[in-house]
């Protein structure tokens, strides 16, 4: 499977430090590339929303995972009081779109609707 950030290099930075004895010391790291960063990403939300990321587009997900989290995540004093009813709404039969959503995260063109189905109420 090809993605965007297939033929990405690792980056590597490099951080002068001064020891105790005065003599610089240089320390190599490891930046995060873009897919270690969504794959990270991905899988922190996949946690709180209980779902299982196998044959899932990893971008797609997060930008459902965020219109979801903007729409009804969000909760002033507890957090996961917004975590329990994203999940609920992932798991509710969904007149609009007439399924589950959560049933169809794996099926691209239902997870494209899902997705402008949650963004439009954020653009509104």
């Amino acid at each position: 499977m090809n993605n965007q950030y297939d033929r990405e290099e690792e980056q590597v930075e490099y951080v002068f430090n001064v020891n105790t004895f005065g003599m610089i010391e240089i320390e190599k790291e490891s930046i995060p590339t873009t897919e270690v960063i969504v794959n990270d990403a991905a899988e922190k939300a996949s946690k709180i929303l209980n779902v299982d990321l196998k044959n899932i587009d990893k971008i797609k997900f997060l930008r459902m995972y965020l219109a979801l989290y903007s729409m009804c995540g969000y909760h002033p004093t507890d957090r996961s009081e917004g975590d329990n009813m994203m999940r609920w709404w992932l798991n509710t039969d969904n007149k609009h779109l007439g399924y589950i959503p959560a049933n169809y995260l794996h099926h691209p063109l239902q997870l494209d609707e899902i997705i402008r189905y949650l963004e439009s109420f954020i653009n509104h």
